[in-house]
């Protein structure tokens, strides 16, 4: 892979890929976990009133 005139190794590829993978994991477990208790939330005022 050529980027910016250097040829990247494939192994910093791979784990470039895997770290944007990881990251990727764990923005989609904080928005879900997010949703989850503003849905809670939402379902306890809705039980209140």
């Amino acid at each position: 892979m050529v980027t910016d005139d250097r040829l990247l190794d494939d192994s910093y590829v791979v784990n470039d890929n895997c770290k944007l993978k990881r990251a990727t994991t764990e923005m989609e477990d904080l928005l879900t976990g997010l949703i989850q208790g503003m849905e809670s939330r939402k379902n306890k005022l809705t039980t209140i009133v």
